[in-house]
């Protein structure tokens, strides 16, 4: 009789467990910073801050400048979970003094705007994103690249998908968060209870075409490379893996990402880019 109470607490609380990481998910995923940092103040004189309407009347805001070289792309860069555009400065800089455009935004949980979060909010923030790009800085799909790094690679995966860049850059991101969930959650069936899926390698197996550079760390303890490596074998072709040595989940422009990204917009956008 005692190890049937046993088992039934243990089932019980089991249950609670599962109940609770359910309820929180969306918690446990996106992580929000009311900071609406200036660009001038972390460095970048050539941005201007900018709100950029979504659908449903939400402003997101965001930096940018147009390219300074004719022909040259403009990256349309989505970060990840956490933290500002100031964190991001740096890469900011690095592609301005490239002489590409750059067109950073926040997401809706962001910058004060009080937002929920979630996998068809955010997907159709970056759509209206895009289409802003185009019609109101003139940039079109075809001398756009799709950045997006950790949680943003779930975005310009849509977006390559449904043809609004020439290419994709995926800094470490993943197959499916799901898939994600259920290594960090071994626990419980997190891969059946994820809501918010971001099913990277479908929507890139749709992104025939599309010139994709997947770059992941090779310590990357947040998203182990294999998720990497999966999204790279069902991507359609052309496709790039680079797994970076002594790269981490945030870092990898300390580890080679930048000369990358300088020979794969060449390849991509030519001489001109």
């Amino acid at each position: 009789m005692r190890m049937i109470w046993y088992a039934a607490a243990l089932a019980g609380a089991y249950g609670l467990l599962v109940a609770g990481l359910y309820a929180g998910q969306r918690s446990l995923m996106y992580h929000p910073s009311g900071l609406t940092p200036p660009p001038a103040l972390s460095g970048l004189a050539e941005m201007r801050a900018v709100s950029v309407p979504a659908a449903d009347g939400f402003s997101l805001y965001g930096w940018w400048a147009p390219a300074e070289r004719p022909g040259a792309p403009t990256v349309l860069y989505f970060h990840g979970n956490a933290g500002s555009l100031a964190d991001r400065a740096g890469r900011a800089r690095f592609y301005l003094d490239q002489g590409w455009g750059v067109l950073m935004t926040t997401y809706r949980y962001n910058a004060g705007l009080g937002g929920d979060p979630s996998e068809a909010a955010l997907t159709a923030d970056g759509r209206a994103v895009s289409r802003w790009l185009e019609t109101a800085r003139g940039v079109p799909p075809e001398r756009t690249l799709l950045y997006g790094e950790s949680l943003g690679s779930g975005i310009v995966s849509t977006l390559a998908a449904e043809g609004r860049g020439a290419a994709v850059v995926i800094d470490g991101g993943f197959d499916s968060m799901a898939a994600v969930a259920q290594r960090a959650y071994p626990y419980v069936p997190a891969y059946w209870l994820v809501k918010d899926r971001w099913d990277n390698a479908a929507q890139l197996a749709r992104a025939a075409g599309v010139a994709k550079l997947i770059a992941h760390g090779a310590a990357d303890r947040i998203v182990p490379p294999r998720h990497a490596r999966a999204l790279a074998e069902a991507s359609a072709a052309p496709v790039k893996l680079e797994v970076l040595e002594g790269g981490g989940h945030s870092d990898l422009y300390e580890h080679g990402l930048a000369d990358l990204m300088v020979d794969f917009v060449a390849e991509t956008f030519g001489d001109e880019g």
